[in-house]
């Protein structure tokens, strides 16, 4: 019997169906909770954040719910999963900060559940709360989930896309391979139809380097398996695309596609930046994570893991975060959320190694520790001044451009959501 079969066996043994939902419930609706207090207290302060909510707003004013709109005219840049979510948000809170940014909030609960139970089938009970903690403490993902743009429900996509793929080519996965492959589609078609095609060339991409690492040997394939991958996807991601075209909207098509080029191409509305921009967002972003994750990226640790299903699982997660932060580091464009992503392996790496630790009884390697500290120092500096900066707004009005002029001088206002 595999390794996960073992654990299922023991946890539902030992806990019973209410033992097995408890914590995820708890993660669910405590993370919609805490992500959701303070959504009112500050003005819509991002280019997309604004954009966004306008395209919710103005479907619910329309009654237009097909066609992505702002100021009443076709917003091309993005297919209408997220926009639709917002709609809903707006529906049961209003139009306004919280109803744009609730399904985040929402993103936020459902991505801590989820971790927990995935990490409880691969690793235990432990480590999927560990890692669900990890991603949840972390600096960023805090405040995407707070925050009003796609990339929370985008990049959970992508990672559940790749790990029901992983799962397929899993060697300890015996069963439902078929499912996983079909699953696999479905959710990258969700992120296909939430943010555009970027989710399947990232996923590509990390499947195509495991194949070159692995020597062409990726593990189970069948063709049939990829028909059905490749069906859910396109039925999925493309249906929004397809329905444009079929009632003659082929230049929204075209016009998304440039988009996207564009993107990799040149630093679009002049978000440029140093080569590793990523690489600094991701150590102070996913502090402490990003720190706690640096001792297991080596080769010799998925060589040593005994579990081959884990193995399997590690290699997949070291793989994801290289690609994407390379990917993103070629990318002309450089915003703080494209490298988003790469909070998923980095906090499994990290739940990977603190988990080790404590079944060794050992504590944190001294240059982690020291790491953690002197970090951990300088992001509360950046704290103190950021929440202290409207002592400072005259000073730094000049410096900016009147776009961000403007969000340094606005009323960030009381509500309690």
């Amino acid at each position: 019997m595999s390794d996960e079969g073992k654990r299922r066996i023991g946890d539902g043994g030992a806990k019973g169906v209410w033992g097995r939902v408890a914590t995820p419930l708890l993660l669910l609706v405590g993370g919609v909770v805490l992500y959701s207090i303070g959504l009112g207290r500050v003005h819509l302060f991002d280019w997309d954040e604004i954009n966004f909510a306008e395209s919710a707003r103005e479907m619910l004013v329309s009654g237009n719910y097909l066609d992505v709109q702002v100021n009443f005219e076709t917003f091309w840049e993005k297919p209408p999963l997220f926009i639709w979510f917002q709609v809903i948000g707006m529906k049961l809170w209003g139009i306004g900060e919280v109803g744009a940014r609730f399904p985040n909030a929402v993103a936020g609960g459902v991505t801590l559940a989820l971790l927990f139970c995935i990490g409880r089938r691969e690793k235990g009970e432990r480590f999927g709360l560990l890692w669900a903690l990890l991603y949840g403490s972390s600096l960023l993902p805090f405040f995407y989930f707070k925050s009003g743009i796609i990339d929370p429900w985008f990049n959970l996509f992508i990672f559940l896309g790749l790990y029901h793929l992983s799962r397929y080519t899993s060697p300890v996965v015996r069963e439902g391979k078929s499912r996983e492959a079909i699953l696999g589609g479905f959710f990258i078609g969700l992120s296909t139809l939430t943010k555009g095609p970027v989710g399947l060339l990232i996923v590509g991409l990390i499947l195509g380097i495991l194949l070159l690492l692995q020597r062409g040997r990726i593990g189970y394939f069948r063709w049939v398996d990829l028909l059905g991958f490749g069906l859910t996807y396109c039925v999925v991601g493309g249906f929004w695309f397809i329905l444009q075209i079929a009632t003659g909207h082929w230049s929204i098509i075209e016009d998304f596609f440039i988009y996207q080029v564009r993107l990799f191409r040149t630093e679009d509305a002049g978000h440029g930046g140093f080569l590793l921009y990523h690489f600094v967002v991701l150590l102070f972003g996913a502090f402490p994570a990003s720190l706690l994750a640096l001792p297991v990226m080596r080769r010799s640790v998925v060589e040593d893991e005994g579990s081959e299903g884990m193995a399997h699982l590690l290699r997949y997660m070291i793989v994801a975060l290289w690609v994407v932060l390379i990917l993103f580091t070629v990318v002309r464009t450089k915003i703080v959320h494209y490298s988003s992503f790469c909070y998923f392996p980095i906090t499994f790496l990290a739940a990977y190694y603190v988990e080790d630790r404590l079944k060794r009884g050992a504590p944190l390697a001294r240059w982690v520790k020291y790491s953690i500290v002197a970090v951990g120092g300088l992001v509360a500096l950046a704290l103190v001044v950021l929440t202290n900066i409207d002592c400072y707004v005259d000073r730094l009005t000049p410096l900016v451009d009147p776009f961000t002029a403007g969000n340094l001088s606005a009323d960030g206002g009381v509500a309690w959501l």
